[in-house]
């Protein structure tokens, strides 16, 4: 499903896309004088014990649109936790926490609130993910220097 342009109150939403577990927001904060861009996807990804091929899949089609653009926020219920975060805890590292390992690295974001876990099984799991340029965490990713 795609939602064109709506504007209210200084953010502009550019468009809606709804794929499976991931909803992609393109918007726009208007009343900035560059007009800052950001694109905002809202997830519900598979458990970590799920289906290989269905968390690679749904982990992959996130990496590969993200990966192209501008200011990308992230958040939502990942169901992965940071690498050193499963290590620390004497687990396994999952697919899932490999993929968003990748994520961060690779689109150029800040990953938020680590030390807190989120479910009551003492896991960090629901996660907001902010782009570096706009959390002061210094240079976009690769593909857009």
């Amino acid at each position: 499903m795609v939602r064109d342009m709506i504007s209210q109150r200084g953010i502009a939403m550019m468009a809606v896309t709804e794929t499976r577990r991931v909803i992609r927001m393109e918007v726009e904060i208007v009343d900035d004088t560059t007009g800052t861009p950001m694109t905002v996807y809202g997830v519900y990804m598979p458990q970590r014990s799920g289906a290989a091929e269905e968390v690679d899949d749904v982990w992959q089609q996130l990496h590969d649109d993200a990966i192209k653009r501008d200011g990308v926020w992230v958040m939502g219920d990942m169901n992965a936790e940071r690498e050193r975060v499963v290590r620390a805890k004497g687990k396994s590292v999952r697919k899932a926490d490999q993929h968003l390992e990748d994520l961060i690295e690779h689109v150029g974001m800040t990953y938020t609130g680590e030390g807190r876990p989120t479910h009551r099984s003492g896991t960090e799991i629901d996660h907001i993910l902010v782009a570096n340029e706009q959390a002061g965490g210094g240079a976009k990713h690769a593909s857009h220097q």
